[in-house]
């Protein structure tokens, strides 16, 4: 299993940040490297069954194509409802309250590299991976992702 060093490395390489200031153009991206994002990203790369340096040979070969998926995955909608199972919406007053919105911290993107690999080379098990790393609405999600997948491809 990956390190909070080797990711934090992957973050560091050219590669990313080839791709990173590419994504820049049209998103503000925060400078700050998380900790806490690190730490998600290597949990996603245990359930992806990836390494770090398979993410970062992905990252060298596949450049244009993971440029063109990260700039379609962040640039969709983000949805900050909170679903709650029917019958059990709190009262008006109890709900959450959205105080600002910040840009993304610099290790954004390998969360999209990550579902980039699994889309290309185990695209059947999308919807597993996305359903162990608790992205809400896995099925649908999983449609949406293999669409800007493709557009991303043939773009």
């Amino acid at each position: 299993m990956e390190n909070l060093q080797s990711v934090k490395e992957l973050v560091q390489s050219q590669a990313y940040n080839v791709i990173l200031e590419k994504v820049r153009k049209y998103k503000e991206v925060d400078e700050e490297i998380w900790t806490g994002g690190l730490d998600q990203n290597i949990r996603r790369l245990y359930k992806a069954g990836l390494s770090a340096k398979e993410l970062l040979n992905l990252m060298e070969t596949d450049k244009e194509e993971l440029t063109k998926y990260a700039l379609l995955r962040s640039m969709g909608e983000i949805n900050f409802e909170q679903e709650y199972p029917e019958n059990e919406e709190p009262d008006p007053d109890d709900k959450d309250e959205i105080v600002a919105i910040l840009p993304p911290n610099k290790e954004f993107l390998l969360s999209f590299f990550i579902e980039y690999f699994v889309i290309k080379n185990k695209s059947n098990e999308l919807q597993s991976y996305l359903k162990a790393v608790r992205i809400p609405k896995a099925k649908e999600e999983a449609n949406l992702f293999r669409e800007l997948y493709h557009k991303s491809i043939i773009i």
